[in-house]
């Protein structure tokens, strides 16, 4: 009976403690048309706009956005469309269990480049004057990145997916043989790979005693970490052939890096910014292996909700392979693969998503 009204008090303080708790919330609208604006990226900051980040989230469907403020003080919000400048409130004081109404008005698409500064960004080439735009393009595709980051955290959503499994003709790419799952349930990260600190240390493929390899794929998590930043320098890419409606920005390791690492390509719509794909290769690829034939490719998707999602993806990587764990929908462990210095055939392991609707996580709504 103690421990029964001992946790009941607890929960009440818990609710109390809910109850008084400090929330920001307010509208995101169109500065012309007044319209609502989904999947806009809020963040709140510690005092001004150039304040440590504390929280983020994206706008709903109708332009709403809320968010729990950990303690009183002044605090200052910033709100990101692709393809528009982003958006500095002026510091807000925030009182002790206080709700503040702040609208954010953005202005209209105009699809052009917004100038912005991003620190820690290396320029692969200090002659050219390519740096102001390589910086803007990066801060149009790690938008999208973070907004995927804040989806897959809030919003896991329903979806069929598909995963398959190919072995392909060295020389020609031709698929020789295809086993496929399916399944449909809640997904949360479809594609993830381990943790960047980890990958900026060890690399994102390492040769084993055995003989075999692991490899890893660039989430999310990894492009927008710090290590990722130092370990590369950036260069604007012009689309050709089946890419000439893009404009990317391509990465490279720094000179200085000894371990194995990614190059790709992080690959914009050339007219609205918005991220398609990103796509890599890996560096110091075993010798026998043909290094443009070995790496993969994952691609972005933005849902009517404003959410965005990994939509598919694969990597291609030397026979013989095999995953590491079982695949579900639920998965998430990146798709690692084993792999075996044996050039005969590529295996080719991806999938795709096709999302159904959104899953609010529970408790996931501030209080009005």
């Amino acid at each position: 009976m103690r421990l029964q009204r001992l946790a009941s008090v607890a929960a009440l303080a818990l609710c109390a403690s809910a109850l008084q708790a400090q929330v920001i919330r307010g509208h995101v609208t169109d500065r012309v048309s007044e319209t609502a604006l989904a999947g806009v990226v809020v963040e709140l900051l510690a005092g001004d706009s150039s304040g440590a980040r504390i929280a983020a989230t994206l706008s709903a469907v109708d332009g709403t956005y809320a968010m729990r403020v950990p303690a009183a003080g002044r605090y200052a919000l910033t709100a990101k469309r692709i393809g528009v400048r982003r958006f500095r409130s002026e510091p807000l004081d925030v009182g002790a269990a206080q709700t503040v109404v702040r609208d954010l008005p953005l202005d209209a698409l105009m699809f052009v480049l917004p100038p912005v500064l991003v620190t820690g960004l290396t320029s692969c080439d200090t002659q050219t004057r390519d740096g102001p735009r390589v910086a803007s393009l990066w801060e149009e595709a790690s938008t999208a990145l973070y907004a995927t980051q804040l989806s897959l955290h809030d919003q896991p959503f329903k979806a069929h997916v598909t995963r398959y499994v190919r072995e392909l003709d060295p020389r020609s790419r031709a698929v020789l043989s295809e086993t496929r799952s399916e399944m449909t349930g809640v997904v949360s990260r479809p594609f993830s790979s381990v943790d960047p600190d980890s990958l900026s240390a060890l690399g994102y493929w390492s040769q084993q005693h055995d003989g075999s390899a692991t490899y890893y794929g660039p989430d999310p998590d990894a492009l927008l970490s710090r290590g990722f930043l130092r370990d590369h320098c950036f260069r604007q890419v012009l689309g050709r052939g089946e890419r000439r409606h893009m404009v990317g920005v391509g990465f490279v390791p720094l000179a200085a890096r000894t371990v194995p690492d990614v190059v790709g390509v992080l690959w914009l719509d050339a007219r609205s910014f918005e991220l398609r794909l990103v796509e890599f290769t890996y560096s110091r690829v075993h010798a026998q292996a043909d290094s443009a034939r070995v790496g993969g490719e994952v691609h972005f998707a933005r849902l009517g909700s404003g959410a965005w999602i990994i939509r598919r993806w694969f990597l291609r990587l030397p026979v013989t392979a095999r995953p590491s764990a079982p695949l579900t929908t639920g998965v998430t462990a990146a798709p690692w693969v084993l792999v075996r210095p044996v050039t005969i055939r590529y295996r080719e392991e991806g999938g795709e998503v096709s999302a159904a609707e959104l899953v609010t996580r529970p408790g996931a709504r501030l209080p009005h």
